[in-house]
Parts: C-alpha cells; structure tokens; sequence
C-alpha cells in the first residue's frame, strides 16, 4: 500500500549558511544526511511488497559515524526483523485479534505523512504519522480497518566529540475500542522497541546493573543497555539504548540475544495493555552510536545517576 508523503523541506544551519542535515529522498525512502554523512535511511513504504512479513516504516540502514551499516534488514533467521523498528506480536480488539504486527501477518502500516517539525544548527527532528491497518478486518467501506494511529518522532542531535544521539518518540492511540497490546504469547514477552544490529562475535552487553549475559527470557539490566564489539571491519565501536524513566514499567527488562537476532527493551512484557484514546501510550527512546568502545563510568553519570534520563 503505497503512501500519500508529504515532506517539508530539507534542513539548513541557517547560521553559517550550509546544510547541516540534509535529505535525500525518492518515492519511498528517505536518507538523512548530516554535512554530507548518510545518518539513516527510512523506509516510508514497503520495499519487498510482493513478499511476506515485509513491511514499510522501519530503519534500514543505520549507520555508524564512518557511513558503516550497523543494522540487519529481513535476514534469513527472522524475515519480520527490519533494522530498527517497532512492533508488538499480539494486537486485539475485544479480545480478538486482529493480525500480528509483529510478524506483519494479517497488518499493514500507512505512512500517512513525513515531515520536519524544526531542524537547525542543533538537531533536526523527524515526524511520522502511521496507520495500523488490519487486513483480517474492514471498516464500513470495505477498506482494511484503522487500528491505532501513531504519531512517532525523531530527533538527531548535532555530532560532537561524543556519540551520534537519536531520541524516539512513540505515540500510539487506538481507533477502535477494545484495543489492546501485548509482548510475545510466551515466557519471553519480547516486543516493542528493536534494534536488529549486527551481532559480532565479540559482541558484549554492559548494563546500568554491571555486565549481563543474555539469556533465553527477558533479564533484568536497569534503564539503559551498552552494546560493545566488532561491528564493521573488526574495529570496536558500541551502541547504547536508553529508556525513558517517565516511561510505563520502567525500568523495562531486555531481551537480549548473543546471534541472529534482535535486541529490545520488552514492553509490556506478557502483560495485556489496554490502549486509550483519551491518554495516548507515550513511549521514549534515546540512541547513542559512539565512534569507539564508549564510556560506561560516563553513561552511569549521565543515566544512573542523575534524575532524568533523558
């Protein structure tokens, strides 16, 4: 299902009078650029219509800060994983369900709009307005059936020293009533936030909580995740995820995986969540891509220990 876009404008530190965050766009992707280093690219619609478990809205590739792919996209052990996305496996209206977004049997997402809310000399932030769409039911038109709306965001700060950051912003409203969400039908609850990155051999996990081992469910690890090893060309660079701690179930426990698969802050675990039209779920992300094997002592000072995360 193809998309009616619509996007505003491209990005200029208008201070020194160049384009400090640029995009390059075709009929459906989107590749942000920051002073000519691709960032991301966004998929607004499907690129494998004609096969399964495929699906538009995700980020594919995410690069690290020398333009070095970072993410997974379809591999052949989990078709329905794409780069980095979002998506619960059970979605139910009245206790029904009404496909699996997860697997993208049965659902569809529309990207209804793209937009640049602001984008200056500091950041540049990206809005998504996107239909969850159930194939298994139809709305009194015939059409596929609106189950939730969300309006997502991102914002990606100016490169420093430091790490590239990515704040996510996820904003889902049901359409219908009855609607709720929940994490995998099974003791690991995995669902949600996800991140299909390249898994080295050397690939460690370092917690808010110390070290951590994966495990086959979901384990515990405080707010934030580090993730250290040879992800391109055997040179060690790290990527760290961090939970809002305003969020629902914060801290939320981590499915964690060593290979083949992805890494994600499961929520809401194996509990059923209600969605409601009058409170939005708000859920809040922050994305550090560091050049380099990362500073822990610093993301403890910055995450750990102070009020707000982020």
């Amino acid at each position: 299902m193809k998309t009616l876009i619509l996007l505003l404008g491209i990005c200029f530190s208008g201070a020194k009078g160049f384009a400090a965050f640029s995009i390059k766009k075709d009929n459906d992707t989107l590749v942000l650029m920051e002073n000519g280093k691709k960032v991301f690219r966004y998929h607004i619609n499907n690129p494998y219509p004609e096969k399964q478990r495929s699906r538009a809205h995700f980020f594919h590739p995410v690069y690290d800060l020398n333009e070095r792919e970072l993410t997974v996209d379809r591999p052949i052990d989990h078709r329905h994983h794409h780069g980095l996305w979002w998506a619960w496996p059970q979605l139910q209206v009245d206790g029904e369900s009404v496909g699996d977004p997860w697997e993208v049997r049965g659902m569809d997402y529309l990207v209804r709009e793209v937009h640049f809310d602001q984008c200056g000399e500091e950041s540049c932030t990206i809005n998504f307005d996107v239909l969850w769409l159930s194939l298994k039911n139809s709305d009194q038109n015939g059409s596929p059936q609106v189950i939730v709306e969300e309006k997502s965001q991102v914002t990606i700060y100016k490169l420093t020293d430091g790490p590239r950051e990515m704040d996510f912003s996820i904003s889902l409203t049901p359409k219908v009533g009855g609607v709720t969400l929940s994490g995998s039908n099974n003791d690991k609850g995995y669902g949600g936030f996800s991140f299909r990155m390249k898994t080295p051999r050397d690939l460690a996990f370092i917690s808010a909580e110390g070290p951590v081992n994966p495990e086959r469910t979901a384990v515990s690890g405080g707010g934030w995740m580090h993730f250290r090893g040879s992800f391109n060309d055997q040179v060690i660079s790290s990527i760290t995820i961090v939970q809002d701690r305003n969020m629902p179930g914060y801290p939320q426990k981590w499915i964690l995986r060593q290979a083949r698969a992805m890494q994600n802050p499961a929520f809401p675990g194996v509990d059923v969540l209600p969605l409601n039209e009058e409170m939005p779920l708000l859920l809040e992300y922050k994305v550090l891509i560091h050049r380099d094997a990362g500073d822990v002592e610093a993301l403890q000072d910055r995450f750990s220990r102070r009020p707000n995360d982020l």
